[in-house]
């Protein structure tokens, strides 16, 4: 709020200083679909990767086929670890971007 004084020079009051910008409502649409989705994609990309060796594994077991993907025990715990990791990246970046 400004007034002007008798020679027409305009004064500002205490108001406009502290006032600040003008405050949007928060998004009605929700979370930002792009924080994130690197993260989320791999996951499910190391997730699928995980379930296919333990079906290739389950086939190769009750047909008698060998199978030439085969992870092992250690390669099934880092990729469903890693899995893991990218789920959690990708839900703290979603939450960061709410």
């Amino acid at each position: 709020m400004s007034s002007q004084d008798t020679a027409g020079n305009t004064q500002e009051t205490g108001l406009e200083r502290n006032a600040g910008p003008a405050r949007t409502p928060p998004d009605v649409e929700g979370p930002k679909q792009s924080g994130g989705r690197w993260a989320l994609l791999a996951s499910a990309g190391f997730f699928c990767l995980y379930a296919a060796n333990v079906l290739s594994g389950k086939i190769s077991t009750v047909s008698d086929v060998t199978i030439p993907l085969n992870l092992g025990d250690v390669g099934e715990f880092i990729t469903l670890f890693a899995a893991a990791i990218c789920f959690v990246i990708a839900t703290l970046r979603r939450e960061a971007a709410n």
